[in-house]
């Protein structure tokens, strides 16, 4: 089937529609499944629900036919939001994002393939996420489309969402694969910043009784 052109149009380059395509996976959590399956206004794909309301908050609603089987609606990430307003209105139609095949303009490539594209972005750019150690022969890994989705959380569990709230932007089953996932680096953050609390306090007790 063809794929309407949203921003990635015919006066755009490959280049500028990876780069697109990159800037949603980063801003929106999204598996390159479901980044494939965004649409601006197709109900039965993940589409953006928009409300003028100012006591509301814009959403992304993801059906049924996702990974979960259920019918979702999640609250749209300030990110992500930023980067649909920034395409023209006139654009916003058919799939958010359209990378194509080089011979073949209407065939749209493979989560395979796409997969394999961006983890060789993430090579020639030497953004390295397992660094290589000889020792245990463990290679270098860099980055590919899923640490993408991993950044996303890490950056919303870093600004102190709580697990609950990122299960939900995640769209994990359960929350034992949030928990999983997240666990230790949650409990990393939450450790730190008792520590630091504790020592802050301390510092100064300390301070007051040297003065």
């Amino acid at each position: 089937m063809r794929r309407q052109h949203s921003l990635a149009g015919p006066s755009d380059t490959p280049c500028q529609a990876w780069k697109f395509a990159l800037h949603i996976l980063w801003e929106s959590g999204f598996r390159i499944s479901e980044v494939l399956e965004f649409s601006w206004d197709d109900d039965q794909k993940i589409h953006p629900m928009w409300d003028d309301r100012q006591s509301s908050h814009n959403t992304v609603i993801v059906p049924p036919s996702q990974k979960n089987g259920r019918l979702q609606e999640i609250p749209m990430l300030p990110g992500l939001k930023e980067i649909l307003l920034n395409v023209p209105e006139n654009d916003r139609q058919g799939y958010v994002v359209n990378l194509e095949l080089k011979r073949k303009r209407n065939e749209q490539l493979s989560i395979g393939c796409i997969s394999r594209t961006i983890a060789q972005i993430g090579k020639e750019a030497n953004v390295v996420v397992t660094k290589e150690n000889e020792s245990t022969g463990i290679r270098a890994k860099y980055a590919s489309a899923h640490d993408l989705r991993r950044g996303c959380a890490a950056r919303l569990m870093n600004s102190g969402v709580s697990a609950e709230t990122l299960k939900v932007i995640m769209r994990h089953a359960d929350f034992a694969t949030t928990e999983k996932h997240y666990g230790a680096i949650r409990s990393a953050q939450a450790a730190g910043d008792e520590l630091q609390e504790k020592l802050k306090s301390k510092t100064k007790k300390s301070a007051l009784v040297g003065g």
